[in-house]
């Protein structure tokens, strides 16, 4: 293992784009909510913590009172520089969360109680989480609602991205002051400048699967896996020694798991996501897969900068979905309409 040296950057330059019908509707239904909301609530990944930002949430909210939670800390660890990302956005409350821990869920619930307090609503204070898909908001509202009234799940929850498909009704999460919380659909933004910040979402399982190659993000989840001193998935799954090749790593695998085809081939796409999962689940230790300093920060904030308006946003998705009509036209009745 000694002789073994891990790669120090990873090249990737393929754009993606993810961005279904239902994401442009929820954003225009919270839009139209906003002036009724009270508190919003935006859930990111802290393995995350500068790529699952979305700006157009942030528009979206506008002035309203915000309180940013960075969930899944359990599967960022001690890397998890949080006094670095609360210096991010200084004049927003932050907050570190695993909805599975109840003092997390108590500290949230208190926080959210001293601004329903202050507004002093007497027919409730209204909250709407928001974020990008599967960082946990559906999660997250369950576990206030737990946290503070000991009731059950009340949001559908999923380890898929896009579960939630448009803005719920409101779910009471305290009794006194009284408050509700709406769930919202995870919203992705249309064009991601930065391919690799793609891949990381990919990689955390905030968009859906077949977007990226599946052997690809198993190539950069090797990359990182490769940057801890020992790699844990050496031991897993007894190789000799690591190696920087995903087709070596891929097939070893599969043949260790017993994934295999006829004739004992590699099933290279099983194992692949066979791979994924163990790292969404934490199975090969905690990381974060941003860099967390200021300048990531500064970066990121200069990357959207060069994102399009929100009017040239929607051109595009149009665009998109009138193509996607006249092809499925043009299949069925071999002419264009």
């Amino acid at each position: 293992m000694s002789s073994f040296v891990p790669r120090t950057e990873f090249v990737y330059k393929q754009a993606a784009t993810w961005f279904p019908g239902h994401m442009l509707g929820a954003l225009k239904a919270m839009r139209e909510q906003m002036n009724d909301i009270d508190l919003v609530i935006e859930a990111r990944d802290a393995r995350l913590p500068v790529s699952s930002r979305n700006p157009l949430l942030e528009e979206a909210v506008g002035a309203r009172p915000r309180l940013i939670v960075y969930n899944k800390k359990d599967l960022a660890g001690d890397a998890l520089d949080e006094k670095m990302i609360r210096s991010y956005q200084p004049r927003q409350k932050v907050m570190f969360t695993h909805s599975k821990n109840t003092n997390n869920m108590k500290q949230v619930i208190r926080f959210i109680k001293e601004v329903a307090k202050d507004i002093d609503r007497p027919i409730g204070t209204r909250a709407l989480v928001v974020g990008m898909p599967n960082v946990g908001k559906s999660t997250i509202l369950n576990a206030l609602r737990h946290a503070g009234v000991r009731k059950g799940k009340a949001a559908r929850t999923g380890n898929m991205p896009g579960v939630t498909r448009k803005v719920a009704g409101s779910v009471k999460i305290l009794e006194d002051p009284v408050v509700f919380l709406i769930d919202t659909p995870g919203v992705m933004i249309p064009f991601v400048p930065n391919p690799l910040t793609m891949l990381k979402l990919a990689l955390a399982g905030c968009i859906k699967q077949d977007v990226i190659s599946s052997v690809t993000i198993v190539d950069y989840l090797l990359f990182h896996l490769n940057r801890q001193p020992t790699p844990p998935y050496v031991e897993f799954f007894k190789m000799k020694e690591p190696t920087n090749d995903v087709d070596t790593f891929i097939n070893h695998v599969a043949k260790h798991s017993g994934r295999l085809l006829a004739g004992g081939v590699p099933d290279v796409e099983n194992t692949a996501l066979h791979l994924i999962d163990r790292y969404r689940e934490g199975k090969f230790g905690v990381m974060v897969l941003d860099d967390q300093d200021a300048d990531a920060w500064k970066r990121r904030i200069e990357e959207e900068e060069g994102v399009m308006s929100r009017g040239q946003q929607q051109k595009v998705i149009k665009a998109e979905w009138k193509a996607k009509r006249e092809n499925k036209y043009v299949a069925k009745y071999g002419k264009k309409p």
